[in-house]
C-alpha cells in the first residue's frame, strides 16, 4: 500500500488578458493579420556555462558532507553495553546519554550496525535508533536517513524516520522525499511524511491527510502528526496543501534550506547531466527536485543556462512537474525560450508553470517561422494553460493543417489544446478518426475522454450518455495499451462515438 501523494494540479484559470490583434499573428502562413502589434521576437540565446558544477563545488566547500570517525572495536562494545543498559537498566537507563555524549560521533557507525543486526532483539535495535537520534549530529542524521531508506524492516524504517525529526539536520530532506516514492508500508510512510513536514517540506502532506482520513488503527496518530505539522503554519491542512500546490507557495512560513540541504539538491541536479547514463538516478532526481519548495525552483531554474544540454532539458522537466509552485521562475523559463536546445521543454513547462504573461510568448513560439518541435511544445502548453486568449489562434492553426502533407503531430497538439481551451467541438471529428486507425490513437483517446467528461460536467445535451458508452469500452486496470484487444477496443469506441458526434457537437 502506498499513501497517495497530492496530485500536482493544473494552474488555476486566470482572468482574461486583453491582447487585441496579437493572438493570430505568426501562427501559420494562411493566418490573417489582425492589425495589432507583432509577437515578440526571440531574444538572443543566453550564454551557457558550468552552472551546476560551479554551484555544487561552492556548496561542498561551504557545507561538506558529514564525516565519520573510523569504527573501533571498543566503540562497538561500548555501544552494545549502552543498548543493554537503555533497555534493561531500570533506574540507570538514562545514564547512557552521558556515556553517549562522551563518545559523540564515534558511536554513529556502531549504533547503525546494531540497528541493522537482525541477530539482536528488536528492543535493542530500536534503542540503537533512539540513541542515534539523541546524538543530534549531521553524521547521526545521515545514518538515520540510511536506515529510513534502506532497512528491510518496515518498523525500523518508521522508527528511524521518526527519530530524524529531532535531529535538526535538514540535509536529509531530499533523501526522505525520495523515500516517499518507494515506501509501501503505511506506518513508515506516515513517519517519513510527518518528519518532512516538521523539517519544512510538505511533499508528503497529501498522503498524511489521506492516512488521517481512513478508518483504521493509525488514523488518530496520522491526524495528530498532521496537526503538529500544520498548526505552526497558522492554518489547517487543506489550506496548507492548497498553498503548497499553488502559485502562492512562498506565502507558507517555512524555513529556508541550509547550505547542507542545498548541497544535496545540487548533487541531484548533477545527476540530471549527460554524464548519467542510467535512467533511475535521473528519474529519482527529477522526482525529488520537483517536490521541494519554491526555493528549489529558483535553484533548478538557474541551471537552465548550464552548458550540459541534457541537464538543461531535465531541469525544464523538473519545473514542469513542479507546476504552479514554480511560478516564481516563470521569467527564467520565458528567457529559456531563446535557447534552441531547451526551448521546446521550456515551452511545455510554461504550460504548467506560467500564467497570462506566458501566452504572448507561447503564441509567438507556435508561429510558422519557429522550429517544428518548439511549435508542438508551445501549442501543447497553450492547451495546458487553458486561457481563453489562445483559443482563436489555436483553432486557426488546427484548421490550417487540414492537408495530408501537414505535420500531424502538430495538428494533434492543436486538437488536444482545443480540448483544454474549451473548444473541443472543433476537433472532435478529426480526433475520432485518429482514434480508429492512427499511430497517435492513444493521444486522441485521452483528448476525447477529456472532451466528453468536460461536456458531461457542464450537463451538455447527450454528453452524459456518450460518456457512459465511452467508459463501457474502457480497458481493465493494468491492461497493455497496444495489444490487439486494446486496438479493437479503441476502434469500437471510435465507431460508437462517430455515431453520436452529430448530436454532441454544438449541443
Amino acid at each position: 500500500m502506498t499513501a497517495a501523494l497530492p496530485a500536482e494540479g493544473r494552474p488555476a484559470r486566470a482572468g482574461l488578458l486583453r491582447l487585441a490583434g496579437l493572438a493570430l499573428v505568426g501562427l501559420a502562413p494562411a493566418l490573417p493579420s489582425c492589425g495589432g502589434e507583432p509577437p515578440p521576437a526571440p531574444n538572443a540565446p543566453p550564454a551557457l556555462g558550468p552552472v551546476a558544477r560551479t554551484r555544487s563545488a561552492a556548496l561542498t566547500t561551504a557545507a561538506p558532507a558529514p564525516a565519520l570517525p573510523p569504527t573501533a572495536e571498543e566503540g562497538a562494545e561500548a555501544t552494545r553495553a549502552m543498548l543493554e543498559t537503555r533497555v534493561h537498566g531500570g533506574q540507570f537507563r538514562d545514564l547512557v546519554f552521558e556515556d553517549l555524549a562522551g563518545l559523540g560521533d564515534a558511536a554513529v557507525v556502531p549504533l547503525a550496525a546494531h540497528a541493522l543486526d537482525t541477530r539482536l532483539p528488536a528492543d535493542l535495535r530500536a534503542a540503537a535508533v533512539e540513541l542515534l537520534g539523541a546524538l543530534r549530529s549531521p553524521a547521526a542524521a545521515e545514518r538515520l536517513l540510511g536506515l529510513a531508506k534502506d532497512s528491510p524492516d518496515a518498523w525500523l524504517r518508521a522508527h528511524a524516520a521518526w527519530r530524524l525529526a529531532a535531529c535538526g539536520s535538514d540535509h536529509v530532506v531530499p533523501g526522505l522525499v525520495l523515500r516517499l516514492k518507494y515506501e509501501r508500508d503505511p506506518d513508515a510512510f506516515l513517519w517519513v511524511a510527518a518528519t518532512l513536514g516538521r523539517l519544512g517540506c510538505l511533499a508528503g502532506l497529501g498522503g498524511l491527510m489521506e492516512l488521517a482520513a481512513r478508518e483504521d488503527a493509525r488514523a488518530a496518530l496520522a491526524a495528530a502528526e498532521l496537526a503538529a505539522v500544520v498548526e505552526p503554519l497558522g492554518m489547517d491542512a487543506e489550506q496548507a496543501l492548497a498553498l503548497w500546490s499553488g502559485v502562492d507557495a512562498e506565502a507558507l512560513p517555512l524555513p529556508p534550506p541550509s547550505d547542507a540541504q542545498l548541497r544535496e539538491v545540487w548533487d541531484l541536479v548533477l545527476d540530471l547531466s549527460g554524464d548519467t547514463f542510467q535512467l533511475r538516478p535521473v528519474d529519482d532526481a527529477r522526482y525529488v527536485l520537483s517536490r521541494l519548495g519554491p526555493w528549489c525552483a529558483r535553484e533548478v531554474a538557474s541551471a537552465l543556462v548550464d552548458e550540459d544540454p541534457w541537464l538543461r532539458l531535465h531541469c525544464a522537466q523538473v519545473l514542469e512537474t513542479m507546476g504552479p509552485r514554480a511560478r516564481v521562475v516563470e521569467g527564467q523559463l520565458l528567457h529559456a525560450l531563446a535557447e534552441p536546445g531547451v526551448a521546446p521543454a521550456a515551452a511545455e513547462a510554461l504550460g504548467r508553470v506560467g500564467g497570462p504573461d506566458a501566452v504572448p510568448a507561447l503564441l509567438a513560439c507556435a508561429g510558422s517561422d519557429r522550429p517544428h518541435e518548439l511549435r508542438v511544445g508551445a501549442v501543447r502548453a497553450l492547451g495546458t494553460l487553458g486561457l481563453s486568449e489562445a483559443a482563436g489562434p489555436v483553432r486557426t492553426l488546427f484548421e490550417s493543417l487540414d492537408a495530408p502533407a501537414a505535420p500531424q503531430d502538430l495538428r494533434m497538439a492543436a486538437a488536444t489544446a482545443l480540448v483544454g481551451l474549451g473548444e473541443g467541438d472543433a476537433a472532435a471529428a478529426w480526433l475520432t478518426e485518429r482514434l480508429g486507425s492512427a499511430a497517435d490513437a492513444s493521444e486522441a483517446e485521452v483528448a476525447l475522454g477529456a472532451w466528453l467528461r468536460a461536456g458531461a460536467a457542464t450537463t451538455r445535451v447527450g454528453f452524459a450518455e456518450a460518456l457512459r458508452t465511452w467508459d463501457g469500452h474502457a480497458d481493465p486496470p493494468g491492461a497493455l495499451p497496444n495489444t490487439e484487444r486494446a486496438i479493437a477496443r479503441r476502434r469500437s469506441r471510435a465507431a460508437s462515438l462517430a455515431g453520436q458526434l452529430a448530436g454532441l457537437v454544438g449541443s
